[in-house]
């Protein structure tokens, strides 16, 4: 059955201040980020489960700062993942939602080019920031 787990947590150099704006990446766990095949690897990779995860963040934009840059929705959809953000400001909010699904078991040879492909596809949107001006 599904659960939710509340909590509070630090995290370094998710918000940087420079001068006057605050940069802030909003996706908090980057899943397979760091996960390439290696190149001489010649048997498949097995995932052992089908995986879905579902994050949803929301940010409350601070009353002396005003969003500069929200950054475009993303998706990518293979046969191997399916994966999407976006994002949504509400009143002084910003809603993140990040959906990741892996659609494979066993990721053969064969498949290697394109997940290292959706990889980097996937990093640069980890990458993407909002961007705060203050007031």
């Amino acid at each position: 059955l599904p659960y939710n787990i509340n909590y509070d947590f630090e995290l370094d150099n998710y918000l940087i201040k420079v001068d006057n704006e605050l940069y802030l990446n909003p996706i908090l766990h980057k899943i397979f980020e760091k996960s390439p095949i290696q190149k001489d690897r010649i048997t498949g990779y097995d995932f052992e489960i089908i995986s879905f995860f579902n994050s949803e963040y929301e940010y409350e934009i601070p009353s002396n700062y005003t969003l500069k840059y929200i950054p475009s929705n993303f998706t990518l959809d293979n046969e191997l993942l399916k994966v999407g953000t976006t994002y949504e400001k509400e009143n002084n909010k910003i809603k993140v939602k990040y959906t990741f699904e892996v659609k494979k078991i066993v990721i053969e040879p064969n498949d290697f080019q394109l997940w290292d492909d959706s990889i980097k596809k996937m990093k640069s949107n980890y990458s993407e920031t909002l961007i705060l001006t203050e007031k």
